[in-house]
């Protein structure tokens, strides 16, 4: 504080002096210019020692004091503003002789040193300098303030204190940028070890990974010759699992379990398959309009249309069109349904007749149903039913559109229609499914069908199938046929649902009648199905150029549930065995013209008098030798009576069992295993009265 009041009063002396010497100035001559000159030094020495002369602890601020406002006063100049401080050397010229006299003052030429040199000291010669070898300090105030600071050890401190806060900010900067470096890596590294690639660079473009997968699959085909000694089959297959996910955008669950489906390359090419959407195709319908006349409609107006197939006499394969398919006076009209050719088959392998009952479990929106009233000309009785009411409305508006007239629309959870109507000739159901088979229509399966999704449907597809098994009558004349199929290609949708049916209820697998198709699974990855599975079909996008599609045809045998106890691994033939009890009665003596089962066939036997003869004498000698053995009529009559008993008892257990019974085929065979069983017992009765007859005479 002493230092700055002492700098501001000897400013305001200067500003006062340098005013004063300009007035001077401008009153001079030229001659005094020269002893402006001498006066420089005198003025330099005197305004020294005034400083000195304070306590200022050794500070030099007139050093520090002049060369600020040197510094000032040559950006005064050089930015063209007037300051109101000014410190240039050059303003302290004096033009009197006097003050260089009176202190022995001499000009800088003669070398010798005044009585006042001697306080200058050496930090003080660049005052001395000339003008143009001046030392240029500082350029800015800020600068001297640092300078100032660093004279004082309190500043020093804080400087230092600065100079640690910012040292501790750049250490904890680079911490933070070595921690998100470390995360990243961390996530680098977690794919690299996902990804199962040794040594090989976890960013590989698509042509690396297509190749990678070619090769891979290539060394599956031939293992033995084609492996690497350090990778095993397991290492091989999830890589291509891994490679098949990256490359055709699939979750690896799905992409395991298509793989798992199609072996080798064929994943490769139903997987592009998916990826390239199916042909458009229409169907007439055979109510309004025959499919020639449609075709020559819709060739008129630009639309380029090909019969399908042989298989199909209604549908039509769209190859071009100037004008919206769905948009035509002919679709408005409901002259054609646009339709995926897949879902011909389920109505094809239904083959519904006129006049007969049929039900359409899962109706919405409304193709199918349409296709079996078409197929039966508008006879019999049809019910579409759909579990969700929303889906209805284009139900009700399809059927209409196309002219169905014999249709009635329900709103039942398929589940619990068993409940609701019985007695149906033929029952479709095709049930909601994963929707795996047309991919190419919905590409969000790839990434949105989890293993639980998958799991919660095949539930659901389980409990459809048995109440559409239960809807339909296996008594029916013409029918009692249920179909079922899904837009699924998965083993847990198909397959296991068909055989977890047969398990549970009488229903057999029968030839579905379509032209093309292939053969279901029996045994997938070691689970074993039904023989019966191979009756069932398979449509592949890759294969057939259609949408993927399962189809499977059950032919009800018999109304009811199957016991628990049939053994699950067991034949259908085998099954109907072991629930199916048919009563065998052993063969019984009769007389002619009597008839008996014998090998589940009738006969009639008969004997001559003298066989009749021969079976009495036979009886009359066992019973006589077996009185030899008894030798007291007590004994004999304990027996008779313990076998007696026995006999009955056994006799009511059988009849019991024969009544309680619900394997029993008819209450014919019922019936005539007791009057086998009474005959028999009649007939050890006269045995029985004979041996006592017999007894006396053998004591006599």
């Amino acid at each position: 504080e002493k230092l700055i009041g002492t700098g501001l009063e000897h400013l305001s002396e200067l500003v006062e002096d340098k005013k004063t010497l300009k007035g001077k100035r401008r009153r001079g001559s030229s001659g005094e210019d020269g002893k402006v000159g001498k006066g420089k030094k005198t003025k330099r020495k005197s305004l020294v020692a005034e400083v000195e002369d304070e306590d200022l602890s050794g500070e030099e601020f007139p050093e520090d004091l002049s060369e600020d406002g040197e510094d000032v006063d040559r950006n005064d100049r050089r930015s063209g503003k007037n300051k109101a401080v000014s410190m240039n050397i050059e303003d302290f010229d004096e033009s009197e002789d006097e003050n260089a006299e009176s202190d022995g003052v001499e000009s800088e030429d003669s070398g010798a040193p005044g009585p006042g040199r001697g306080v200058i000291s050496d930090e003080n010669a660049t005052w001395l300098k000339p003008k143009h070898g001046k030392q240029q300090l500082l350029s800015d105030e800020d600068d001297d303030e640092d300078d100032d600071e660093d004279q004082f050890e309190e500043l020093e401190v804080e400087k230092q204190a600065r100079e640690l806060e910012k040292e501790e900010d750049r250490v904890q900067k680079e911490a933070h940028d070595e921690l998100l470096f470390n995360l990243e890596e961390n996530e680098n590294l977690a794919r690299q070890d996902a990804r199962a690639t040794a040594g090989e660079d976890a960013k590989l473009s698509r042509d690396e990974i297509a190749l990678r997968l070619r090769r891979n699959l290539a060394v599956l085909k031939n293992f033995k010759e084609l492996r690497d000694a350090d990778k095993s089959r397991p290492e091989y297959v999830a890589e291509v699992i891994e490679d098949l996910a990256e490359t055709y955008s699939y979750i690896p669950s799905l992409a395991e379990r298509f793989f798992d489906i199609f072996p080798d390359e064929q994943c490769i090419d139903f997987m592009e398959a998916m990826d390239n959407p199916r042909p458009l195709t229409i169907r007439a319908n055979t109510l309004k309009t025959r499919r020639r006349d449609l075709a020559q409609a819709l060739i008129s107006r630009g639309v380029n249309v090909d019969p399908i197939d042989k298989w199909s006499k209604v549908g039509l394969l769209v190859s071009e069109s100037q004008v919206p398919v769905g948009a035509t006076p002919e679709y408005l009209a409901g002259h054609y349904m646009i339709q995926s050719a897949s879902s011909f088959m389920p109505v094809i392998a239904l083959a519904p007749q006129p006049d007969e009952r049929v039900l359409d479990v899962a109706a919405a929106p409304g193709g199918k149903t349409q296709y079996i009233a078409a197929l039966m000309n508008n006879k019999g009785v049809l019910i579409a039913n759909d579990a969700k009411k929303e889906r209805i409305k284009a139900l009700v508006g399809n059927l209409q559109r196309m002219g169905v007239e014999n249709t009635i629309v329900s709103h039942y959870d398929g589940r619990k229609l068993p409940e609701v109507m019985k007695g149906f000739d033929r029952v479709l159901l095709d049930s909601p499914c994963s929707g795996t088979g047309i991919i190419s229509h919905d590409p969000s399966v790839k990434t949105q069908r989890t293993n639980e999704d998958i799991a919660r449907t095949v539930h659901l597809q389980k409990q459809l199938l048995l109440a559409a098994i239960d809807s339909c009558n296996a008594e029916s004349s013409s029918g009692g046929y249920v179909v079922y199929s899904t837009c699924s290609l998965m083993v847990d949708e198909n397959e296991e649902v068909v055989d977890y049916a047969l398990r549970k209820r009488f229903v057999k697998v029968v030839p579905a009648g379509l032209p093309f198709g292939v053969p279901g699974f029996v045994n997938f990855k070691g689970t074993r199905f039904n023989q019966q599975m191979l009756e069932a079909r398979r449509i592949y996008p890759h294969v057939h150029n259609l949408d993927g599609f399962f189809i499977c045809k059950l032919k009800k045998t018999k109304n009811g549930v199957r016991s628990k106890h049939v053994d699950e691994n067991a034949d259908d033939e085998k099954r109907e065995e072991n629930e199916t009890v048919d009563v065998q009665v052993p063969p019984v003596k009769l007389k002619r013209g009597k008839a008996i089962k014998k090998d589940g066939k009738k006969k009639t036997i008969g004997r001559d008098k003298e066989e009749q003869a021969r079976g009495r004498r036979g009886i009359k000698d066992e019973v006589a030798a077996g009185s030899e053995q008894h030798t007291s009529e007590e004994d004999k009559s304990v027996q008779v009576k313990s076998k007696k008993v026995q006999q009955e008892r056994k006799l009511k257990a059988k009849s019991r069992k024969l009544l309680d019974s619900e394997h029993v085929k008819s209450s014919k065979a019922a019936s005539n295993a007791l009057s086998s069983s009474r005959r028999k017992e009649k007939l050890k009765k006269k045995r029985q009265k004979l041996s006592e007859k017999a007894a006396p005479k053998s004591r006599s």
